[in-house]
């Protein structure tokens, strides 16, 4: 596949998930609804006098750096991934993550980038992820602030309310095939055999194939998200 085919996939993929996909009939009219930053502040602080103006020009100015570091941290990242598949699935899962958590973290090599460890729902990406003696394309872990009941807190006029403890799910991503082709017999057998000593120490594993990721990158990291925040996935607690 040629990488400007990728690019025009990647976008139909991107407004089929947000629900755009009936309003938009070429990939490069989602410059159409996305629109400059410009008239989003614009919209946002109509200027009608000089305060309006400077408030319009810090915005501009805070939302122009959080998006820097934002892209320089994905970037810092993405030089992981090991090949376009991982990439792609990379950004889906990223945007994906960003809808259902309040804060969402990259780890590299054991460091943590751009979001904070902090919030009622965490989602760490880590891509690919030394496990023991293997390596995964991603590892994901979702941390969630439950009630704890056993360490309740107390309050000054004496009563006592549960206290707060963090539910700690973790799951496993690979994305199969080469320059998008479907895993030879025996690389299919070894897949196979590590997923299931994955699965015995407690990580699910969820594989999608060159093909699956091709038709629909942005459907995939959504049932992601699906399977990791399902109550029955299997979970630690600190």
């Amino acid at each position: 596949m040629k990488e400007k085919n990728w690019n025009c996939q990647f976008t139909k993929s991107l407004t089929k998930w947000i629900g755009m996909k009936d309003n938009i009939k070429d990939p490069g009219d989602v410059e159409d609804y996305v629109g400059s930053l410009d008239y989003l502040i614009n919209n946002v602080v109509p200027t009608q006098d000089e305060r309006d103006e400077i408030i319009r020009i810090g915005l501009r100015a805070l939302l122009y750096k959080k998006t820097v570091e934002m892209f320089s941290d994905i970037d810092g990242t993405i030089v992981e991934c090991q090949s376009i598949i991982e990439q792609v699935m990379f950004i889906a899962l990223s945007v994906a993550a960003m809808e259902v958590a309040d804060n969402v973290i990259f780890v590299v090599r054991g460091r943590e980038y751009f979001g904070e460890d902090k919030g009622a729902t965490i989602i760490k990406i880590e891509p690919q992820a030394e496990m023991g003696d293997y390596r995964v394309d991603f590892l994901l872990t979702y941390k969630n602030v439950v009630p704890d009941f056993d360490n309740p807190t107390k309050l000054p006029d004496g009563r006592e309310i549960p206290g707060s403890k963090y539910e700690i799910k973790e799951m496993i991503i690979e994305c199969d095939g080469h320059d998008f082709h479907d895993r030879t017999k025996e690389q299919a057998r070894k897949d196979r055999q590590r997923d299931r000593m994955l699965q015995s120490i407690g990580y699910p594993v969820s594989r999608y194939t060159g093909s699956e990721i091709w038709a629909d990158v942005f459907g995939c990291a959504q049932e992601v998200m699906r399977v990791l925040l399902k109550s029955e996935t299997p979970l630690k607690v600190v």
